[in-house]
């Protein structure tokens, strides 16, 4: 963006003093006036565009959040399952046992709620361990 700017307004200066630059007699009419009050007015919007650029650069430059490093919480081993299926093993944490066994079950990412079907065959909800321990959680055996 940068470029195009500076491309712009090299290449309306050179025109502009092309214009001026010619053989023309000296004389100040009207259009000559309207003339070059035309050019300040462009040059005046493209600096303000330049100015509005270097601006909107440097908030993209502030924008960025520090990374918040939390204590890993721990999450109560017990409610670990191990789940076998065709495409390997993959451990989840039951949902209604941390709701029984972990007093901010709710506070969970629901990001990594899951659902897998228990040895009866029920279906059941979860959350993926893996997606839990990429977040900051630990398991107590």
């Amino acid at each position: 963006m940068k470029r195009f700017l500076i491309t712009t307004v090299t290449a309306i200066s050179i025109g502009t003093t092309s214009i001026s630059a010619s053989a023309t007699p000296a004389r100040a009419g009207g259009s000559d006036v309207a003339e070059v009050l035309g050019a300040l007015a462009l040059f005046a919007i493209i600096a303000v565009g330049i100015e509005h650029e270097r601006k909107s650069e440097k908030k993209k430059q502030h924008t960025t959040k520090p990374r918040v490093v939390r204590q890993p919480v721990a999450l109560p081993g017990r409610c670990v399952r191990r789940l076998e299926n065709n495409q390997g093993t993959r451990r989840v944490v039951a949902r209604g046992c941390l709701e029984r066994h972990y007093a901010a079950a709710g506070s969970l990412p629901r990001y990594c709620t899951t659902r897998f079907k228990n040895a009866r065959g029920n279906t059941r909800k979860g959350y993926d361990l893996r997606c839990l321990r990429s977040d900051g959680y630990r398991v107590i055996r």
